[in-house]
């Protein structure tokens, strides 16, 4: 049986270096969702990472990469540059922070 997985990298801006995400024991991302138009070149995402080093130094205009399929089969899926960042309280516990493309 096929293993759903995914690896989503997000180059900084700042730093000049990429952080890559992928399932794991110490994986900030709390979920996200990619959304693909059919008919004009408008795709997008939104992402819920949990606090962390990698995650809070992330700012608008870094360039995300997000790869989805099974377990060694990983395709990219959409790239481009983070358009919008926003940090909210997730269940009341911690901050966290959601990027947008």
């Amino acid at each position: 049986m096929l293993k759903p997985t995914f690896k989503t990298q997000i180059r900084s801006e700042v730093r000049r270096e990429w952080e890559t995400f992928d399932p794991g024991a110490q994986n900030p991302v709390v979920s996200f969702m990619v959304n693909q138009d059919m008919d004009i070149p408008a795709d997008g995402f939104e992402a819920v990472f949990g606090v962390g080093d990698e995650t809070t130094e992330t700012l608008e205009g870094d360039w995300v990469s997000i790869q989805l399929g099974y377990e060694d089969d990983l395709k990219e899926v959409l790239n481009g540059t983070l358009r919008r960042r926003r940090a909210e309280d997730l269940r009341g516990e911690s901050k966290g922070v959601k990027p947008c493309l």
